[in-house]
């Protein structure tokens, strides 16, 4: 009877090791799968630059025009102007930056002008639109400076790598043009003889184009030309 106990413990212990094995074994398999991972390069966020310069060498300028509108003041001498003389002050603008950008150009006089200086936006600067200007009486009196064209959010100047639908690719080869008109008004009398007509400061200024749609311009990259 004692034997036959001691061979049930005996097997009893014997099935227990077997279930042990069998579950070591299968708790083994389970966690023996094949695996694989695979890691992308590394991503370096970094932000873009936004840097305007002018163009000097090319078409920023100031030029003087006589009538007839094609004709050109020689010597070219702001000291020396007379009623009908259109000033045509211009920056040419090159982004060098990579980031995308508008653009904004404000003529801001210093002190007051003579009632007598007018100004217009110069749109493609051609003769034809100095004749207009000269034929115009609607005119914008230098009073009421400043003067900003073009309008906020209409021309946008394209960076070395963001590149926008409609956006202006300005190198230095071929830059963008930001300019306006003075006119003293050719009616003007023998009292504006030998007076101060202005002084004028001509600024671009750029702004971030994406994730921007409503510009404040409290935060801008400019490039001022004094007249």
């Amino acid at each position: 009877m004692k034997e036959t106990k001691e061979r049930k413990n005996k097997k009893t212990l014997i099935a227990l090791l077997l279930l042990l094995v069998a579950f070591v074994v299968i708790v083994g398999y389970a966690v023996s799968f094949f695996s694989d991972m695979l890691t992308g390069g590394t991503i370096n966020g970094a932000a873009g630059t936004l840097d305007i310069v002018a163009d000097t060498t090319t078409t920023a300028s100031v030029q003087y025009y006589v009538t007839p509108a094609g004709e050109q003041s020689q010597p070219l001498d702001e000291t020396n102007l007379n009623p009908g003389d259109i000033v045509a002050v211009s920056l040419g603008v090159v982004n060098e930056g990579t980031k995308s950008a508008y653009l904004k150009g404000a003529l801001t006089f210093t002190g007051t002008p003579s009632a007598a200086v007018h100004v217009y936006p110069m749109v493609t600067g051609l003769p034809a639109e100095r004749d207009a200007i000269r034929a115009d009486t609607t005119f914008a009196n230098a009073l009421t400076a400043p003067f900003v064209f073009p309008a906020t959010g209409t021309v946008v100047i394209n960076g070395t790598v963001e590149k926008e639908t409609g956006g202006v690719d300005a190198t230095t080869a071929s830059p963008k043009v930001i300019g306006f008109y003075v006119y003293f008004d050719k009616a003007a009398g023998n009292s504006l003889q030998a007076a101060n007509l202005f002084k004028a400061e001509l600024t671009v200024s750029a702004m971030q184009y994406r994730n921007n749609p409503t510009q404040s311009w409290a935060d801008v990259v400019t490039q001022p030309f004094t007249l």
